[in-house]
């Protein structure tokens, strides 16, 4: 009998628990639950092409692929991506237009100590903030992308080439300006430093010479801020009479880049804030 009433107790206890989490019961709004869908499908997406690649490797090669190497290939893809429609650009209408695409690609300045003061939780809430300043930068056609741990890649579709030094300048405060709020509650100042090109490349011919010239040129731009201590903008002027033929081959673009500023048919512009 005593037994029958301790197991009654339990199982009462046991019931009554399981009524008020069912009468406190919280739904997802339609925002998380799409939030959640997007999550599942990436996941499933990763799974099934790593699952993919593993198989292929071994049927082929016999070789097993480490999870770091899967890990190694994600931003690759990443950035495949997010240029992939860049290939279909019609770059000789916009050079037929006197028309440009313009790709800045924006670099924190000493992020490193972020995360070495912060962690890895503070730098990406800093990542994050520096994503949504720089969608708050644009217009509708424009482009924010994640180009690599610490640096994006903003492209803008419809913009003047001679209001991009402005603008440029202008971003660079900005970002300087602006509170960067970590999850502990405190807040940081960071700076950033910029390079920016245009596709095509303004030059005799410049619509045969692909994006990732201008990627290229962008990113020699922008370390030219950073030997200057960061905190700036750059971007590579060429000679009106200078031929794309100059930027064929993408294997030494640094060296192409010293010979023609040697002939002053180059130079390298540099605004620090």
């Amino acid at each position: 009998k005593i037994t029958f009433i301790l197991v009654f107790v339990i199982f009462n206890s046991y019931l009554c628990d399981m009524l008020r989490g069912y009468r406190y019961r919280i739904y997802p709004t339609q925002e998380q639950i799409i939030l959640i869908n997007k999550h599942l499908g990436c996941v499933r997406w990763l799974y099934n092409y790593a699952l993919d690649k593993k198989i292929s490797a071994y049927q082929k090669d016999k070789i097993n692929i480490s999870r770091f190497d899967l890990q190694a290939e994600l931003p690759i893809l990443k950035k495949q991506k997010d240029t992939k429609w860049l290939a279909e650009v019609n770059s000789q209408s916009l050079q037929a237009q006197g028309k440009s695409l313009i790709l800045l690609i924006i670099n924190f300045d000493n992020f490193s100590r972020i995360n070495d003061a912060h962690g890895p939780i503070g730098g990406d809430s800093c990542l994050q903030q520096m994503a949504a300043l720089l969608n708050s930068r644009t217009q509708g056609s424009d482009y924010v992308a994640r180009w690599s741990g610490d640096e994006f890649l903003l492209l803008l579709r419809d913009f003047k080439r001679s209001a991009i030094d402005n603008y440029a300048a202008e971003l660079c405060k900005v970002i300087a300006d602006h509170t960067f709020r970590l999850p502990s509650g405190d807040t940081i100042n960071l700076t950033a430093s910029i390079g920016f090109s245009f596709y095509p490349l303004p030059l005799l011919g410049g619509q045969v010479i692909g994006w990732e010239t201008s990627v290229n040129l962008a990113d020699i731009a922008l370390h030219q801020v950073k030997k200057r201590g960061g905190d700036g903008v750059a971007n590579i002027t060429f000679d009106e009479q200078l031929d794309a033929f100059e930027f064929e081959q993408t294997n030494n673009i640094d060296q192409q880049l010293s010979v023609l500023q040697a002939n002053g048919l180059a130079d390298i512009k540099v605004w620090m804030r």
